[in-house]
């Protein structure tokens, strides 16, 4: 790969058009709560924060860290900051199976999704 190269790595075009790449909020909350995506927590989330702050795009990259953190829980927050700044784990995919975002590696996860006690 190295020899059929005929740019240094990190090379841009001067016209590049810059873009952002992006989970759906949904996805984020699911991760966040370790539950689908079509649940009833997950949606009931979702519609407080679009109720709240509008579009998703808005929610995903313009609301403060601050205020998705007094209008969400803490964990749902810095999931939408972590895919703001691109700090997503990557499981490409392969021979006709999809590769996988994730936001939380598994042992934080476990510390997000896990059960809180009653006292």
């Amino acid at each position: 790969m190295e020899e059929l190269a005929d740019r240094p790595e990190g090379f841009k075009p001067e016209n590049t058009i810059p873009f952002k790449s992006l989970v759906p909020l949904e996805e984020i909350i699911a991760e966040t709560l370790g539950q689908g995506v079509g649940t009833k927590e997950v949606k009931k989330r979702y519609q407080a924060l679009i109720s709240q702050f509008g579009s998703e795009f808005n929610i995903l990259l313009e609301v403060p860290r601050k205020e998705l953190e007094k209008s969400s829980v803490p964990e749902i927050a810095e999931g939408i900051i972590r895919v703001r700044e691109g700090k997503v784990m990557v499981e490409p995919g392969y021979d006709g199976v999809y590769g996988k975002i994730r936001i939380f590696s598994n042992s934080e996860r476990k510390m997000v999704s896990g059960q809180k006690t009653l006292f």
